[in-house]
């Protein structure tokens, strides 16, 4: 074969593929941020993302399966629009995913004066949440920087 049919077959192999993995780590991310915050809709944002992209997916297969290309032009072109505007946002999520990866390997005995912890506001304007105070003491730790 062509080795511009090896690349289309690996985008149609590897897309699928690829938001199942976001799918599936946004789903773990949820629950991780659920077992250290609690349950509140705002933690379950990822869990119920997670979700709807495996509805798409499962909805994708099925449009595969059972739509007609041929008798529907304008219906293929936007359900490619569709594909390859999800080929970006997966390329981008897996792109994120690995800088992160990569980003763990660099060293990180840096010694400096000041440091800066992003987090969120304060619960009920005085106490921070558990997963800021991990951060904070992460933050604070000497070997942690």
């Amino acid at each position: 074969p062509a080795l511009w049919q090896i690349l289309v077959m690996l985008l149609f192999i590897g897309v699928p593929l690829s938001m199942f993995g976001i799918a599936v780590l946004l789903i773990i991310d949820g629950v991780i941020v659920i077992r250290r915050e609690g349950l509140c809709l705002r933690h379950a944002l990822p869990i119920l993302f997670g979700l709807l992209i495996f509805a798409m997916l499962i909805n994708v297969v099925f449009l595969v399966l059972s739509f007609d290309f041929q008798s529907h032009p304008y219906l293929t072109l936007l359900f490619f629009y569709i594909f390859f505007l999800s080929c970006y946002i997966s390329i981008t999520f897996v792109s994120f995913v690995l800088f992160s990866l990569l980003y763990t390997l660099l060293p990180k005995n840096i010694h400096c004066d000041y440091i800066l912890i992003h987090g969120m506001g304060l619960l009920e304007g005085e106490r921070v949440s558990p997963l800021f105070a991990a951060r904070i003491e992460k933050g604070w730790r000497p070997g942690s920087r």
